[in-house]
């Protein structure tokens, strides 16, 4: 009976260190001079019909891909991110980032090692518009994955996120306040 609850337990182990279900991190850099950084993480798996069981794209896999997949992938994700997401200024409006796309590790982490699971980092660069007061984004009805919003003021972290599901708008942040470690 032991070697039986022991198989049982290995066999549930196994799916622990299954895909996570890949969300996309949106993150925003503002300086205290009106800049604006806008980075947005797609994973690859996020093309497929089923991103929870799709494979992720590894580092190795990288360098053997043709500049036409490459292309093909970079357009995907600027067309999943128009979308899935909107972004908004206060009191100005929407507004529509052309991003950069690049092959990169989590959360913007070197591709180093074979292990490393490959996503495509947007970077758009950007004056906030005058007067704004706040930023905000929000999740079209249309995206089946959870959108994670966090802001950082000079550098430093901003502890409240938010965390999107289809139709729901982030919190504002507060344009007009100070960093706050």
């Amino acid at each position: 009976m032991k070697n039986c609850l022991s198989l049982f337990l290995l066999f549930l182990a196994s799916f622990v260190h299954g895909h996570p279900v890949p969300d996309i991190p949106v993150r925003t850099f503002f300086t205290p001079e009106g800049q604006c950084t806008l980075t947005v993480e797609v994973d690859p798996r996020c093309f497929s019909a089923d991103p929870n069981t799709a494979p992720s794209l590894m580092q190795p896999i990288v360098a053997s891909l043709s500049p036409e997949r490459v292309t093909e992938l970079k357009t995907k994700a600027q067309e999943l991110v128009k979308k899935y997401i909107e972004f908004i200024f206060e009191p100005t409006g929407q507004i529509t980032p052309e991003f950069s796309f690049e092959f990169t590790g989590l959360d913007r982490a070197p591709l180093d090692s074979e292990d490393d699971i490959v996503v495509l980092t947007g970077t758009w660069k950007t004056t906030v518009p005058e007067g704004s007061k706040g930023w905000r984004i929000r999740a079209t009805k249309a995206t089946p994955l959870a959108i994670v919003f966090r802001n950082y003021l000079s550098g430093v972290e901003h502890p409240k996120f938010s965390v999107l599901f289809p139709g729901e708008t982030s919190f504002p942040f507060d344009l007009t306040a100070s960093a706050q470690p």
